[in-house]
């Protein structure tokens, strides 16, 4: 059964109470607690292309709030970021904010398409698109879908978005289904106007207006495991990178993989088998992060079209996530290191820490230092990067 995400929330606010021994508050419909959370704060910011914060733009708190965020987005001069269940649109100049729009789902990505901002969000059974006016956030209109695997959304070229477990193809303009297909698929990416889909034992291409099969190949020549979060697909200038488990001959865990392969017609170009390894995450054209089976991350930088180690960086230090930013810089995300004084607070959250490595050579372009860290993907715009820091205190 999935927990509704305010009851899992106010579940780890007792445990962590109760964990610390401390008294004297409590919670409506969980019991009594040890302490009151302090308040959360979010920020939208843009951090130049040279590593200085341009602006900085405080959402507003809201009551029982998570500080779940998407990508931000872009639609013509208003850069739209997320919070739980509401949308804001701010000025991408300066961050002054224009509009805000809040939905009865938590929200999952948002796209933008010919002057709409459309809202995937997902409840407990079903999940919505919500076609939004760009300039004004009014609502241009809405439907009921079924509800896919989070973070596996992604738009086509012409205007579709695609997803899966049940893999179909809407119109990103008034949220009407293109077509369906039976589920099976583990693993799903968009390639210009076609959709790529991982699953039972082979990878198929599909025309993203019709759905007709374009091409489908055998997923070789390792054999690799194809259930649910054992597949990853990213798809990039005609290329498409599939990282699994290469099953072994005999009993014992397989060996992370990273594939190769023309998205124009299924044909191995290479493959990639680092080692040591226990996962292999791809973060962008020809970068993956590896890690390994002692604690150690470290990011490889790969020929898009050899598959060849150009450079490596072994990533130290509490790293959250990283991010490919642009074509020149690479983007880590980690929590600053602070030492706590007497009169601070024990659940005061620590600034954050996003560092620029050169995609050339793996070497460190600069660091600045944010209000929070940052959890969840960024945006590169002209001159810049489009950050969204939550800051979510738990009180123990």
């Amino acid at each position: 059964m999935a927990w509704p995400r305010h009851l899992v929330w106010l579940a780890g606010v007792a445990c962590a109470c109760a964990a610390s021994g401390l008294t004297g508050c409590s919670a409506a419909g969980v019991g009594p607690l040890t302490c009151n959370p302090p308040p959360q704060r979010t920020w939208a910011l843009e951090v130049t292309s040279a590593g200085h914060l341009r602006w900085q733009t405080p959402l507003p708190m809201q009551e029982g709030i998570f500080g779940e965020g998407t990508a931000p987005l872009v639609a013509g001069s208003i850069a739209i970021f997320s919070q739980d269940d509401v949308v804001y649109a701010l000025r991408l100049a300066d961050g002054h904010r224009m509009w805000s729009w809040r939905g009865s789902q938590l929200i999952q990505d948002v796209f933008g398409w010919q002057g709409l901002v459309v809202v995937y969000a997902t409840g407990s059974r079903m999940a919505s698109l919500t076609g939004l006016d760009a300039a004004t956030g009014q609502i241009r209109w809405t439907r009921q879908i079924a509800e896919a695997v989070p973070g596996d959304v992604a738009a086509t070229a012409d205007g579709g978005l695609a997803m899966f477990p049940e893999l179909q193809v809407v119109n990103l303009s008034d949220g009407r289904v293109r077509w369906t297909r039976p589920d099976g698929v583990a693993a799903m990416a968009v390639s210009g106007a076609s959709v790529l889909a991982a699953g039972n034992g082979r990878l198929t291409s599909y025309d993203d207006q019709t759905g007709k099969v374009r091409w489908t190949e055998a997923l070789t020549p390792v054999r690799l495991a194809t259930s649910p979060g054992e597949l990853r697909l990213e798809a990039d200038a005609g290329l498409a990178y599939l990282t699994g488990v290469q099953q072994p001959a005999a009993t014992g865990p397989g060996t992370p993989v990273l594939l190769g392969i023309n998205a124009v017609n299924g044909q191995l170009k290479w493959r990639f088998t680092p080692t040591p390894a226990v996962s292999v995450k791809t973060l962008g054209p020809g970068l993956v992060s590896v890690e390994s089976g002692n604690g150690v991350t470290w990011l490889d930088d790969l020929s898009p079209a050899t598959g060849r180690l150009r450079w490596q960086r072994t990533i130290t230090g509490t790293t959250g996530q990283t991010f490919f930013a642009d074509g020149q810089l690479i983007a880590v995300t980690s929590t600053a290191s602070t030492s706590t004084g007497s009169g601070e607070r024990p659940w005061a959250v620590p600034p954050g820490l996003l560092t620029a490595i050169r995609s050339a050579d793996g070497h460190r372009a600069w660091q600045v230092m944010l209000p929070a860290v940052v959890s969840f993907p960024l945006l590169a715009v002209p001159g810049g990067l489009l950050v969204y820091a939550a800051a979510v205190r738990l009180p123990c």
